[in-house]
Parts: C-alpha cells; sequence; structure tokens
C-alpha cells in the first residue's frame, strides 16, 4: 500500500514542495478556531466570534479564485510573496485588535484583508503535482497524499490551537500559525524547479472554469459540505465548554481529522476503476450518513465517535472533487479551478460557522449539533441531482 505513495514521493523535488505546503497551509486549520477561541475569549460572544471566522473564509473563499487566475498567468512567486506579506500583516493586525478589544469592525476588517490575501495553498501545491507527475495513476496517488496532508493539517491545527490557548494565552494559537504561515510560504516558493510556467494571457482565454456543468456541480456540493465542516468547528468548541472540558475541543477535532486521514491513505493505495464522479456521489452521501450521528449521541465518546465517522468520508470526497475538476479544467486554468474547490468550501465553512455560532447563542450546543446534519444532507443531494454532468466524459483535462 505504500508504494504508490513512495513512488510520488521521490520524483523531483515532490517531498520538500509537499511539505513546504503543509506547514504554509497549517494556518487555515487555526486561524477560524483560534479567532473563535479569542474573540470569545476577549468578547465573551460566540457570535461575534462566528462572525470575524466568517469574515476571514468569505474573503478567502471569495478572492482565492482571483489570485489562482494571477498564479496561472504570472507564475506562483510573483503573485504569491506580496500576498502572503499582506496576509501576515492583517493577521497580526487581527490578534493585536481582539487583545486590546477593538471594536468589531476593525476585527472583521482585519480578518477580511487577511482571508483576501491567504490564497489557496493546496491548490498551489496540487498544481505542482500535475506539472511533475507522469500519468493519471501519479496524479491520483498525489492528489490521495495531498488529501492526507489537508488532513494532518486539519488534525494538528485545532490540537495547536486549543492546547496553547489553554497553557499559554488565547491569542497564542493564532501567533502560531502568523509564524508558519511566513515560514512556509517563504520556503514553497523560493522552490522553482517544481513551479508551474506562467501561461500569461492564454489563462484568460476560452470562458471560465464556471461554465462547465461538473465543476459547478462539485462547488455547490462542496459549499454545504464545507457548511457542515464548519458548524462542527463551532459547535465542538461550545460543546466541550459546556461539559468544562474545553482544553480537548482540539482533541476531539482532531479525531475528524485522523479518520479522514486514514481513509485517505485506503482510498489513495487503491487504483479505482470506478469514475471519479461516481465515488464522489457515493462519498457526499456517506457524509450525510454518518453526520446524522451527532444529534443523536448523548455523550462525548458518542460524539467523537460520531466525528471519527465523519472523517472518514471527507478525504475520499475532497479527493474526489479535486480529480472532478481537474478532469475537466483546461491545463491552463489549472490552478484556478483547483482554486474552486477552497472557494467553495471556504464559502461553506463560513456559513456553517456562523449559523452554528447563532445556533449556539440562541439554544445550546448539543441541539446546534443540528446543523451538522442539515448541510451535509443538502450536499450529498447536489450530488443526486448533479449525477448526469458528473457521470459525462470530459471533454477537456
Amino acid at each position: 500500500m505504500l508504494r504508490p505513495f513512495r513512488e510520488i514521493l521521490s520524483l523531483p523535488g515532490a517531498l520538500a514542495f509537499s511539505a513546504a505546503g503543509l506547514l504554509a497551509r497549517l494556518p487555515i486549520s487555526m486561524i477560524s478556531l483560534g479567532a473563535i477561541v479569542l474573540v470569545s475569549y476577549t468578547s465573551g460572544s460566540y457570535s461575534l466570534a462566528g462572525a470575524v471566522a466568517a469574515a476571514f473564509m468569505i474573503a478567502r473563499a471569495v478572492c482565492s479564485p482571483s489570485l489562482a487566475r494571477f498564479v496561472d498567468r504570472h507564475g506562483q512567486r510573483k503573485v504569491m510573496v506580496p500576498a502572503a506579506v499582506v496576509h501576515s500583516l492583517a493577521l497580526a493586525g487581527l490578534i493585536a485588535a481582539a487583545i486590546v478589544e477593538l471594536d468589531a469592525w476593525v476585527l472583521i476588517l482585519a480578518a477580511v484583508i487577511a482571508g483576501a490575501a491567504v490564497g489557496s495553498v493546496g491548490s498551489l501545491v496540487r498544481a505542482r503535482w500535475v506539472h511533475v507527475t507522469a500519468n493519471p495513476a501519479q496524479r491520483h496517488t498525489a492528489f490521495s497524499w495531498e488529501a492526507m496532508v489537508d488532513e494532518m493539517v486539519f488534525m494538528i491545527g485545532p490540537i495547536l490551537v486549543t492546547t496553547l490557548a489553554a497553557r499559554i494565552h488565547p491569542a497564542a494559537g493564532m501567533v502560531t500559525a502568523l509564524l508558519a504561515v511566513a515560514v512556509g510560504s517563504t520556503i514553497l516558493y523560493s522552490q522553482r524547479s517544481t513551479e508551474p510556467a506562467p501561461t500569461g494571457s492564454k489563462s484568460g482565454t476560452g470562458g471560465s472554469v464556471l461554465r462547465i456543468p461538473a465543476v459547478l456541480v462539485v462547488i455547490f456540493a462542496f459549499i454545504f459540505a464545507g457548511s457542515g465542516l464548519g458548524a462542527v468547528d463551532v459547535v465542538v468548541v461550545a460543546y466541550t465548554r459546556e461539559l468544562g472540558i474545553a482544553g480537548y475541543s482540539g482533541l476531539l477535532l482532531a479525531v475528524l481529522a485522523l479518520g479522514s486521514l486514514l481513509a485517505g491513505f485506503v482510498y489513495g493505495s487503491v487504483q479505482w476503476k470506478s469514475k471519479d464522479g461516481v465515488r464522489l456521489i457515493v462519498t457526499l452521501a456517506l457524509l450525510a450518513v454518518m453526520s446524522a450521528g451527532l444529534p443523536l449521541s448523548g455523550n462525548v465518546f458518542f460524539v467523537t465517535a460520531t466525528l471519527f465517522g465523519i472523517g472518514i468520508s471527507v478525504a475520499p470526497t475532497i479527493i474526489g472533487g479535486n480529480a472532478v475538476v481537474q478532469a475537466y479544467a483546461r491545463p491552463e486554468q489549472l490552478t484556478e479551478a483547483l482554486a474552486w474547490i477552497s472557494t467553495a468550501l471556504g464559502i461553506g465553512i463560513s456559513a456553517g460557522s456562523a449559523v452554528a455560532g447563532q445556533a449556539v447563542d440562541a439554544f445550546d450546543a448539543h441541539t446546534a449539533f443540528l446543523v451538522v446534519p442539515g448541510f451535509s444532507v443538502v450536499a450529498m443531494l447536489t450530488g443526486f441531482v448533479g449525477a448526469r454532468p458528473l457521470l459525462q466524459r470530459p471533454e477537456a483535462s
């Protein structure tokens, strides 16, 4: 089972850019949760905390495709180095504003700027994989590997945020995220040999990737799936705090990531004969079924087991979505197309965070768990309704 992964990681430069990409996108798993922890602590409001996290994610979702389009045209280093500087400065401002308890609009403005400049590091790394791999089998394994890296990020990040917040200061997790993005971005964008060549004005020809029906189905399905996952973050923090075990919220979220990591390993080690679209529809259905267990869980142990079950469906869903989008997108629009995956998830996570925050404030954490399967079922139905374009043969690749 390890051979396919050893094969791709032995490609020239692959291990180096993948490792740097892990560090550069570690903050994505830390900033939203870190903002929730920090802002809820300093302001006492989950609604404001959810709004700040949502502002970051919405700005990231809206701006990532535009940044990716510029990357396709001008190259990763030329576009993303200045963007990383802006992101780091805005993130530092957000941390400072929360600590000194400035007005809500200041927090939200800093979050918007930080989110607008962060980009989609995952799509940049996956574009490098497409550049260095030689065949579809290698790309399948590479996308599976990156899904596992994503889950390592989402397993490590929440633990760091909550542990540092509990033992040092509520802002410590955000400060660590700031350091990670600064160091990781510097290392990643300095690697020129694996950077895809810029396409110049060619990436603007031939119409938008949003005109491709299969891509639209993936985007809408991921918006709703991301909403469920965004709700999980907020409700788990509130749930553990209500139980008096706030320091364990990161551990519970890490269990979800662990389930996804293991599923990604198994999924990526198999060379599937079925279509990517078929597997995507199945995994969306699995996500909905697993999510239904959360509001039925009677204690923290059942919640933990359910989170692990949800995680089992996450990595295969993300792998399938990336594979579908990569198959339909033209090469000169690849980074932009892959960025729409992160954009869809970002929009969903921001919406789910905001809705879940309101539900926690209005009711309680256990009741707010209903938000998760609600969104996941809609994601499943989106896959069912969009089955026809997902199962058609791609015309461009």
